[in-house]
């Protein structure tokens, strides 16, 4: 299907971008998918959980509660609440009660958590290595720069 059988007409590239960067997203969900659906966890994190992953695991010595998660990480109370418990479901977390404060819930990354992290990053890099074996360092120099452009681009909007 081309651009303009999508009724996107001339301007697509213009008002299109994040309909590209959404596709490069899904490509590389579905290839880490496929990388992983052979393994024995069988576990491929979503986005959010890989981010909550890395938080717990790097602040692994400090108690982390759900509170924390949302602040650090920027997400709503109701994607966090709703995320912790498909975690949970997957023994990527644990809750454990507070030591300190019997109403407060600490939340942990458990061995299996740790695993499927380490097993994903390896991953990633095959993933970045394969791309990287595609372009020319300039193509990437031009990619990352544009990317940036971007991302500032879109910062200076959501402060107004």
């Amino acid at each position: 299907m081309t651009y303009d059988e999508e009724g996107l007409g001339d301007g697509y590239l213009d008002s299109n971008i994040l309909l590209e960067v959404k596709k490069l997203h899904v490509a590389i969900c579905q290839y880490l998918f496929e990388m992983n659906k052979e393994k024995e966890h069988g576990v491929v994190p979503n986005p959010l959980q890989m981010r909550i992953l890395k938080y717990l695991k790097r602040e692994e010595k400090e108690s982390i509660y759900q509170k924390d998660i949302q602040k650090n990480l920027d997400v709503s109370k109701a994607a966090i609440s709703a995320v912790i418990k498909s975690m949970e479901k997957k023994k990527l977390i644990q809750k454990l009660p507070s030591k300190i404060d019997a109403r407060k819930t600490k939340i942990e990354i458990t061995e299996e958590g740790k695993k499927v992290l380490e097993e994903i990053e390896i991953d990633m890099k095959k993933i970045n290595q394969k791309v990287l074996e595609q372009i020319s360092k300039e193509e990437l120099e031009e990619f990352i720069k544009i990317s940036h452009k971007i991302k500032e681009s879109l910062k200076k909007e959501g402060t107004k």
